[in-house]
C-alpha cells in the first residue's frame, strides 16, 4: 500500500508541512469501499518507518536521517503521518457524505 513505501510517506509529510490543510483535497473516497476501509485503517494504524520499503535500499539511511532531523524523531514522524492520514481521509469521507447523503459511504 501507499503507507508501506518510505519515499511516498516522506513526500506526503513534507507536502503537508508546507501546505495548508484547508487547500488539500485527498479524494480517497473514490477508492474506499466497506471492504477496503478496514485494510486502509490497519495500514495507517500499523505504520512504521522501520517496516517501510525502499526500491533503492541505500535511500533508507538518507530518509531516516531526514526524518530524524526535520521531524525530531521517528516516533514524531509516525504520529504526524498517522494523524494527518486519518484526518484527511475523514475530511474526504465527510465531504462525500455531505454531497451525496447516507448512500455515499455504502
Amino acid at each position: 500500500t501507499y503507507f508501506t513505501r518510505l519515499w511516498c510517506v516522506y513526500e506526503w509529510a513534507c507536502f503537508l508541512v508546507h501546505n495548508s490543510s484547508d487547500s488539500i483535497s485527498l479524494c480517497a473516497s473514490a477508492f474506499i469501499r466497506p471492504t477496503t476501509l478496514p485494510q486502509l485503517l490497519a495500514s495507517i494504524q500499523n505504520f512504521s518507518v522501520s517496516r517501510c520499503q525502499c526500491a533503492v535500499e541505500s535511500d533508507r539511511a538518507v530518509l531516516e536521517k531526514k526524518v530524524s532531523t526535520y521531524y525530531m524523531s521517528m516516533r514524531s514522524f509516525e504520529t504526524f503521518l498517522k494523524f494527518t492520514a486519518i484526518a484527511l481521509i475523514a475530511k474526504d469521507l465527510a465531504s462525500k457524505y455531505v454531497r451525496e447523503g447516507a448512500t455515499a459511504l455504502a
